[in-house]
């Protein structure tokens, strides 16, 4: 798994300043020179290995580009079992314009550490010092206070090796939903005076859409996992890594009720998970899931075995933004 962030950048450039960014934010960012170590019978851990430099592509920006296309093309490529680079970059370079793409994989940067290092590259290239490296951070569950996970439970022995699931993955399909400027104000505008956010606005919106446009939404309760920034809670907004815990719950989806009062009830689901309690509740589930030592077939059984469960409904993203516009009126 992995996720991207993609940047246009708009005014003259020149390759040699990318580059040298490029440079600049991977001396500030350790987790960019890292990679994923397995040793059999030991926990995986992120080993920075010395020389090692983050993958940078870079290409002339064609004029006929499409940004979802090239996010597709990224997201299909595998990190694999994560033992080289755990993040790359492409850069498409005009004079005038440029398009950067990081990609990386979901144990090493969370959402909230591409925008930090988008923010420290793009200030680099406007010809501002990043400061001193930044320093790998304890992983959450040390800084929540959990006590260390106890030896596994079985040693599967041997060299782990990587085997080839019976599931087809789903083609990557990037769309862009974007609201304007107008219609963002007014969204939030009116979730504040609602006392609520927009997150749990919009986590409404799609469940509504979803019911609309695919029966299998009106079967069972429709549940959604919410990511949470732990950064406010523990105090280190600047800090890089996997720094996220989730909310899940199901969406109260009630006959009658006016969709700001549902979107106030998901809000209030919400604020229990939100602090350190709610997150040590969390990682100690996370924890005995992985309280002993498994090999990759285990995850294709595993995944097998629950796909009947599974269902994955594209919502029509031109009615979902109708959805999503019609609540601010």
């Amino acid at each position: 798994m992995s996720h991207s962030v993609v940047v246009d950048v708009i005014g003259p450039t020149t390759v040699e300043q990318w580059w040298e960014a490029m440079g600049a934010v991977q001396t500030r960012y350790p987790l960019l020179s890292a990679s994923i170590r397995k040793i059999p019978g030991k926990r995986p851990f992120f080993e920075k290995v010395e020389g090692a430099s983050m993958p940078f592509r870079l290409s002339p920006l064609p004029g006929s580009m499409v940004l979802e296309q090239e996010m597709e093309i990224e997201l299909e490529k595998s990190f694999d079992d994560g033992s080289g680079p755990l993040t790359r970059a492409t850069l498409f370079h005009d004079p005038d314009r440029s398009v950067i793409i990081f990609t990386t994989h979901h144990s090493s940067l969370d959402g909230k550490s591409h925008l930090l290092l988008v923010q420290d590259l793009l200030a680099h290239v406007g010809g501002e010092e990043l400061g001193k490296p930044l320093e790998v951070q304890p992983g959450l569950a040390q800084l929540l206070g959990l006590p260390a996970p106890i030896e596994y439970a079985k040693n599967i022995g041997g060299r782990l090796k990587v085997v080839k699931s019976e599931l087809e993955p789903a083609p990557v399909r990037v769309q862009r939903l974007q609201l304007s400027v107008e219609e963002t104000s007014a969204l939030v505008e009116r979730a504040k005076k609602e006392g609520t956010t927009v997150h749990t606005a919009l986590v409404v919106a799609l469940a509504l859409a979803g019911q609309r446009y695919c029966e299998k939404w009106n079967v069972e309760p429709i549940r959604c996992m919410s990511p949470i920034d732990m950064r406010k809670a523990l105090n280190i907004p600047g800090a890089a890594g996997l720094l996220i815990g989730a909310h899940s719950g199901s969406v109260p989806i009630r006959e009658g009720a006016s969709f700001w009062s549902m979107a106030r009830t998901v809000k209030k689901d919400m604020l229990a998970t939100h602090g350190i309690d709610g997150a040590r509740q969390l990682m100690g589930a996370l924890s005995s899931m992985v309280a002993e030592e498994h090999n990759p077939n285990d995850l294709c059984s595993s995944a097998t075995a629950e796909k009947h469960v599974v269902n994955f409904v594209q919502v029509r993203l031109c009615q979902y933004l109708r959805l999503s516009r019609a609540i601010v009126e």
